[in-house]
């Protein structure tokens, strides 16, 4: 039986996420935003069921990628004693991947 994992929020992926809906609300219609809130909440949830179905980005501390969009990645970590599920970060991927800041 699969148990779905709690899914925490860190301060920093909460204030990604406000700019990148600032970012669409200010450039793009209500029709990008609700494609990218379904497509963020239909992979959080996938996350959330099958937290090692995304690749590892560092394996050593439990932490995975998941792309949302050609723009965007979500990084979480795994606490499977917690049964919990931290999301760390959104990511711009247009960005060095040198600029990304995980914990």
């Amino acid at each position: 039986m699969n148990t779905i994992c709690d899914v925490v929020w860190t301060t920093r992926a909460e204030n990604d996420l406000d700019n990148i809906l600032d970012y669409l609300e200010s450039n793009w219609t209500k029709r990008e935003i609700d494609n990218f809130t379904n497509l963020l909440e239909h992979n959080i949830k996938l996350i959330a069921k099958h937290p090692n179905m995304f690749q590892f980005y560092d394996v050593g501390r439990n932490i995975h990628k998941c792309v949302i969009s050609q723009q965007t990645s979500v990084f979480y970590a795994v606490d499977f004693d917690k049964n919990t599920v931290v999301i760390l970060t959104l990511f711009d991927n247009r960005r060095s991947p040198k600029s990304l800041k995980l914990i």
